[in-house]
């Protein structure tokens, strides 16, 4: 019998398939951590918004590298997903509609961005496997109505 690791780190480039390589290897990694169907679901989301943003948004050169480091805590799961690009340009054309920090927000039971010293910018998810699932707050499951009804998650924060 093997003994399960309790880290995952890997490098991937940033490019569109590397999300999917990504997502599955991290997914795999939680279940077999002890994560179920619901948080498995909370986990490839959100850790596809994460990966998506790096690959839309970090790197001018569509070059560079996504890193997808996971550890099991006492908790349950933590997730970063870091770069080395450009960080957040809130003036950048054609940047999106913000939805993906909304829903990893949303999802996660912490969620954290950050400025890396290299550079770049580290987004920290934080999955309890032993919390109450996440659920919508207001009588609309989901959408624009439903964020526009829910309150400021207390589970967000930015650092600089």
């Amino acid at each position: 019998m093997t003994a399960r690791s309790t880290t995952l780190h890997r490098f991937y480039p940033a490019i569109p398939a590397s999300i999917v390589h990504a997502r599955a290897e991290l997914a795999d990694f939680a279940a077999e951590s002890g994560a179920n169907a619901e948080q498995l679901y909370r986990i490839r989301l959100s850790s596809s918004e994460a990966l998506t943003n790096v690959v839309q948004y970090a790197y001018e050169d569509h070059g560079g590298q996504i890193e997808l480091l996971a550890a099991i805590t006492d908790d349950g799961l933590c997730v970063h997903v870091a770069d080395v690009g450009r960080g957040l340009c809130p003036d950048r054309e054609g940047a999106g509609l913000g939805l993906g920090l909304a829903i990893m927000a949303r999802l996660s039971d912490r969620l954290t961005i950050g400025t890396r010293s290299s550079g770049g910018l580290e987004v920290r998810m934080q999955f309890n496997f032993e919390a109450e699932p996440v659920s919508p707050e207001c009588s609309y499951g989901r959408g624009s109505l439903a964020s526009a009804t829910s309150p400021a998650s207390p589970r967000f924060s930015t650092t600089t």
